[in-house]
């Protein structure tokens, strides 16, 4: 008996630990005899933890709650990215009173001229994504519904002649719109 806990000493192997897999990744690990542990590391636990549906459906809920309350939400409002600087810009060269990142709803329009009732959106490559494709026909249906005209301006880089002349090109599309509503 003294022999066996020698030699489980001397091994590394203690009488009040247990070898057991990760949940997440099958890993053997060693854990004491009387531990709840299932996962090899956090990472691997958060990992499990997002396969329960149950789980990710209370975390959306939650932080649906949250967004409608305002106490969350994108955290950048008071920034502005190169394409809604070069938009601010233009809007002003063009006396086009507007308000930046105005809120109507659950929505954040990123220019709203509201005397014309024009929701004018900047959208950059990230717009191009399934999932904000989605998001964005939500929110213009949303803000059409509220009486809004939306009208989306596909940002495009301005360091070529070609690109010039396409943003050239989008700004006289966005004045004969803003204009026919005199």
């Amino acid at each position: 008996m003294i022999n066996d806990k020698v030699s489980r000493s001397l091994s590394g192997e203690r009488a009040d630990r247990k070898i057991v897999s990760c949940v997440y990744c099958n890993k053997k690990m060693r854990i004491r005899v009387s531990s709840r542990q299932k996962c090899c590391s956090s990472s691997c636990r958060a990992k499990f933890i997002w396969t329960r549906k149950e789980y990710r459906n209370n975390i959306s809920k939650k932080l649906k709650i949250a967004a409608e309350e305002g106490r969350i939400g994108w955290n950048s409002r008071d920034k502005i990215s190169y394409a809604e600087s070069f938009w601010k810009d233009v809007l002003d060269n063009m006396n086009i009173l507007y308000i930046h990142e105005y809120k109507v709803g659950k929505y954040f329009i990123d220019f709203a001229i509201k005397d014309k009732m024009i929701a004018l959106e900047i959208d950059g490559k990230q717009h191009e994504y399934e999932d904000r494709i989605i998001s964005d026909k939500k929110k213009d249906n949303f803000l059409k519904k509220e009486g809004w005209i939306v009208h989306r301006i596909k940002w495009n880089e301005i360091n070529s002649v070609s690109g010039k002349k396409l943003m050239k090109q989008k700004i006289e599309n966005f004045f004969q719109v803003w204009a026919s509503l005199v």
